[in-house]
């Protein structure tokens, strides 16, 4: 969906399946804890809303603005983002956990412990792939 505001900005409001959310929930994460703002303002903080006296936080969104910074990063600063999403591991979302019934036998025990020991870390590649593919959407 695309929007426009009496200001004159415009934006673009994409749906994102449940792995991709979670990809770049991750990746905003990562940058935030990662990188120094500029003025020392935590990007929270810059994206809340704040009515009368509350300040309410931005949530159930991905701040596109935010995660296309990943491109402008030098290399050491992106190997240091994608191994914040690698100790952080919320992009990994689950199919199996997902899709599993709720029968709660010896045999699903053992396919959950080896999904986790399965899963794979991210890299700079992965990431950039994912940004850029985002960025040509908007």
């Amino acid at each position: 969906t695309l929007f426009g505001t009496v200001e004159g900005s415009l934006g673009v409001i994409l749906g994102l399946d449940g792995r991709t959310a979670a990809f770049f929930i991750t990746l905003e994460r990562a940058i935030a804890k990662t990188i120094q703002p500029v003025g020392g303002f935590s990007h929270q903080l810059y994206r809340s809303c704040q009515a009368e006296l509350r300040v309410h936080p931005a949530h159930g969104f991905v701040d596109g603005d935010l995660v296309e910074t990943f491109l402008d990063l030098d290399r050491r600063t992106m190997e240091a983002v994608v191994a914040e999403m690698n100790r952080d591991g919320g992009w990994e979302v689950d199919d199996f956990a997902n899709s599993r019934s709720d029968e709660n036998n010896d045999s699903s025990k053992d396919t959950d412990r080896i999904n986790l020991e399965e899963r794979s870390e991210l890299s700079i590649d992965d990431v950039l792939a994912m940004v850029e593919e985002m960025t040509m959407l908007h």
